[in-house]
């Protein structure tokens, strides 16, 4: 939680120094790493559910 917390802190710091077309930018990118990882954490829960129920 605490690198979680670094990291927004060093992106918000980065994205007021540039300029707002770049700060767009950073910020749509992060919008998409956001987007990517719940997908990704759904992905990996619904196979470990049929994991674990073939297992069974």
């Amino acid at each position: 939680m605490v690198i979680a917390l670094g990291v927004s802190v060093a992106v918000a710091v980065t994205s007021y120094a540039l300029p707002h077309t770049a700060a767009a930018a950073l910020s749509g990118v992060g919008g998409a790493c956001a987007a990517v990882a719940v997908q990704a954490g759904a992905w990996v829960k619904r196979n470990a559910r049929r994991v674990s129920i073939a297992l069974a």
